[in-house]
């Protein structure tokens, strides 16, 4: 694998809740930062995408007088219209405060549709993965929702979480399920790589 991509997050004093920890949910924004400056970075633009699946794992706190965080990027596999990474936070100390895998697809605004990374997107993506045709090797990726090195897909394909600790497994939907925005989403999932 190549060298993570690291981009710099402030602590904003509205991140916080009531207990005095970021909230849960501004990590995703964190995130979020990250993942837009990474694609610029490795592509040179900022590129339309959307997420298509996200699962965090929340460590550590992280409070205001903490006045910054690290996104890291490592992109894993690269789809013909989606890419994986793997996207933590870290604090000014190095303690990892939240890991996630994301699911992001290339996205046309327009047709409102995946589209494929172009062959010079592909290049670029695939050498910051460090893949040579940007697939990775499946025997050595980690299966989805595994906490301890236990696989806890059957636990979160019933009910969308990985159950209880520290962290908490967060998603869209998964194909043939119901809810929000689930259309559009199964059109993604079914559409994507």
């Amino acid at each position: 694998m190549a060298e993570p991509f690291e981009h710099v997050v402030h602590v904003r004093w509205r991140d916080t809740d009531a207990l005095g920890h970021v909230n849960h949910a501004v990590f995703l924004t964190y995130l979020e930062e990250g993942r837009d400056a990474f694609y610029v970075h490795a592509l040179g633009s900022d590129p339309y995408y959307v997420v298509a699946r996200l699962e965090v794992d929340l460590r550590a706190e992280v409070r205001h007088p903490d006045r910054q965080v690290r996104v890291r990027i490592q992109a894993e596999r690269l789809g013909t219209t989606s890419l994986t990474t793997r996207e933590t936070v870290l604090t000014p100390s190095g303690e990892i405060a939240a890991d996630a895998r994301v699911v992001t697809v290339r996205w046309d605004p327009g047709n409102r549709k995946p589209v494929p990374f172009s062959e010079a997107e592909r290049s670029r993506l695939a050498a910051m993965a460090g893949l040579p045709n940007g697939r990775a090797d499946p025997r050595k990726q980690t299966p989805p929702f595994v906490r301890n090195n236990k696989d806890l897909s059957s636990e979160a394909a019933g009910n969308g979480r990985a159950g209880g600790g520290s962290g908490a497994a967060v998603g869209l939907t998964r194909p043939g399920r119901r809810g929000p925005g689930a259309s559009v989403i199964n059109t993604l999932l079914t559409t994507m790589c």
